[in-house]
């Protein structure tokens, strides 16, 4: 075994890994490192050409080729065949030869299953380890089996197992070297003498289709936006835009592709809108769900009352004293009252403090104020039947179209924080869908912790709303993607151009100009780090309005 040898076993393994991270996001090219592109498919086509056999050139250019294809990078076709061709001349240059066009012979059969040995090793490693490069066994252990992996895994290791047993005399220190790093995402082929071989090919993630690039505004140069959609990534969507735009359109496109991703969906919809359009959807009353604003999770009861406090202040624009009273009342109730007794409970606590029998730190006045407020509450939420979470399916629809706005906002609120913790509890998958977001969640709080802190559970939200205003900043600079229809309003249209181009004077400029003038059915998408596009999004079709039924 020559030194050179390992070094050059490890060099490759280095630069499958720069070709992971370089191709890391799935449906994109990472842009700081689309330069190194050429370079690294040069190198694969000057080591193949080491072997002199047509079939490993053939393989190797053809599996660049699906690479392409899996990421949508056509236009980068030409180029990197061009570089893998250049690699092969450029070694042919310098030995006189010609390829071998026989095929091999298998020498080493053990060697096949030493190779594919420690490749599975490696490739679980990785799996377990959450290791941001995929291999077809840790997207197996991560995300299960299905067809499309099951033939891709398949034939990446018989190629691995045909190099691996076809090269005569491979050292079995290097041949384990460049076992344990494949497949990675390129499919380089171990092709130095003597040293065995695997192949590599990334397997396709899971990712949304946005729509149709039709101008690249700033970045990497794509056909299509496709957004990432794997677990543990930052997954929030938000849509903005004027009335008529498409932003219903576009949401109902992604509902569908994520209930096709198997990932539950929860709708809120004013307007009965969806129910309407789904055949295959269970639509829930939200009058008729059962809220019980006295569970607490694993946050103290000071804290829960707090978040409620500020829900039902947020309803009926009470006044700060009234605020303070209401949380200490919650705060004090709180491990006594449950279930239907909860807001009897507290209205008695509220009128014993009204007349001095407990201190809750103001004016007994403001506290006899509170008294209305929790009696409309009481008579508007409902307790003792079901909760949202008992109606959660592939597509559940909870139709708000029957409430006010105030009493939307406490219902979803108290809904959203039940959703966030029965799914992270059950490390299950999630996204919420909520339409005309400005009509009920206002401050939005358990919104707010959804987007902070959803990510590491795969709980995620898509928020569409024409009041731009309405979307907390904070909400709107931890999206993953935001995606803003025509904006009629200079105003508006000038928040969203400063989100997306900060201090870019220029790109701010022409953003702008974009934002106010864009056709329906088009729009402008911005992406942390990868670019802003104009889109753009599928036309609505003919709706098919097919049966569907109400549960109450």
């Amino acid at each position: 075994m020559y030194i050179s040898e390992v070094v050059t076993a490890v060099a490759i393994a280095v630069l499958n890994i720069v070709i992971g991270v370089s191709f890391g996001a799935p449906g994109y090219v990472t842009p700081q490192y689309l330069p190194l592109m050429p370079l690294i498919v040069a190198i694969c086509g000057f080591l193949a050409s080491k072997l002199r056999n047509a079939l490993i050139v053939l393989i190797e250019a053809l599996l660049i080729v699906v690479l392409i294809a899996v990421y949508s990078r056509f236009e980068l076709l030409t180029s990197l065949l061009f570089s893998y061709v250049l690699g092969l001349v450029l070694n042919f240059s310098r030995r006189r030869g010609s390829l071998d066009f026989k095929l091999w012979t298998p020498a080493n059969y053990y060697y096949t299953m030493f190779s594919l040995g420690f490749s599975l090793v490696g490739s679980g490693i990785v799996g377990l380890a959450g290791v941001p490069l995929e291999t077809p066994l840790s997207v197996i252990i991560k995300r299960g089996v299905s067809l499309e992996i099951l033939v891709f895994t398949v034939a990446i290791y018989i190629v691995q197992a045909y190099i691996s047993a076809a090269v005569p005399s491979a050292n079995l220190v290097v041949l384990a070297i460049l076992s344990l790093l494949s497949p990675y995402t390129l499919p380089i082929l171990a092709t130095l003498p003597y040293l065995g071989g695997a192949t590599k090919l990334y397997l396709r993630s899971r990712f949304l289709k946005a729509g149709k690039v039709v101008e690249v505004i700033k970045g990497v140069r794509t056909r299509e936006l496709l957004i990432p959609f794997e677990k543990g990534l930052n997954r929030n969507i938000v849509i903005v835009g004027a009335t008529g735009t498409g932003k219903s359109t576009l949401a109902k496109h992604l509902v569908n592709q994520v209930r096709a991703l198997g990932i539950p969906v929860v709708v809120f919809d004013v307007h009965s809108e969806y129910c309407r359009e789904c055949g295959e959807c269970e639509c829930v009353d939200a009058a008729e769900l059962s809220v019980d604003i006295f569970r607490v999770y694993e946050e103290d009861p000071k804290t829960r009352a707090e978040f409620v406090a500020d829900a039902i202040s947020e309803i009926y624009s009470l006044g700060n004293l009234q605020r303070i009273a209401l949380s200490k009342a919650l705060s004090q109730v709180y491990g006594v009252a449950h279930g239907g007794l909860g807001l009897d409970y507290l209205l008695e606590y509220v009128w014993r403090a009204s007349y001095g029998e407990i201190d809750l730190g103001v004016p007994q006045p403001v506290v006899r104020s509170l008294i209305p407020y929790l009696e409309k509450l009481k008579n508007v939420l409902k307790t003792g039947g079901k909760s949202i979470v008992e109606f959660v399916n592939t597509v559940t629809i909870v139709d708000y179209s029957r409430l006010s706005s105030g009493v939307a906002t406490i219902i979803s609120e108290i809904a959203v924080d039940e959703l966030y913790h029965t799914f992270k509890d059950l490390n299950r998958e999630l996204v919420l869908v909520i339409d005309e977001a400005h009509r009920f969640l206002r401050k939005g709080r358990a919104l707010s912790r959804l987007f902070r802190e959803g990510r590491k559970y795969g709980i995620s939200s898509i928020l569409i709303t024409q009041d731009v205003n309405s979307i907390p900043r904070e909400l709107l600079l931890n999206t993953a993607v935001l995606i803003s229809f025509s904006l009629p309003e200079v105003s508006t249209a000038r928040y969203i151009a400063k989100i997306v181009s900060p201090g870019d004077t220029d790109l701010y400029e022409k953003i702008l100009s974009k934002l106010t003038s864009l056709p329906q059915f088009h729009a402008l998408a911005f992406i942390p780090g990868l670019g802003s596009y104009i889109i753009e999004t599928q036309k609505p079709h003919p709706t098919n309005y097919r049966k569907y039924s109400v549960v109450s």
